[in-house]
């Protein structure tokens, strides 16, 4: 992941966290809600606050999906390609060792066949 990937990440969990925040005083308000006008005025406020930080994590949320996601399905995919490409090559290398193993083992018997 970049920079900027583990940088959206790190603002999307913050929004999370306030967003969570949010909706806890909110819940906290209303439990305690009383009659007075100021407290109306303390409500909308928090639902204020509430929608806004919703709006933002939305935009995260958003921003994540479509940049961060997909970018990391590229790496993966990448990684993946690589990978094949690894096995591919072992996979050669190991029929080439196999085939000196039995090159070896055809000279040593006719190295001893001509000494004997």
């Amino acid at each position: 992941m970049s920079d900027d990937d583990c940088s959206l990440m790190d603002d999307l969990r913050v929004g999370v966290s306030q967003f969570e925040a949010n909706v806890a005083a909110l819940a906290q308000v209303l439990e305690g809600y009383a009659t007075e006008v100021t407290e109306f005025q303390h409500l909308d406020d928090d639902i204020r606050r509430l929608e806004t930080t919703s709006r933002l994590l939305c935009g995260s949320v958003e921003k994540a999906t479509q940049i961060v996601v997909p970018g990391m399905l590229a790496d993966i995919e990448a990684k993946n390609q690589q990978l094949d490409q690894l096995c591919l090559a072992s996979r050669n290398c190991e029929a080439t060792v196999k085939a000196q193993r039995e090159k070896i083992s055809q000279l040593e018997t006719e190295l001893k066949a001509v000494r004997e």
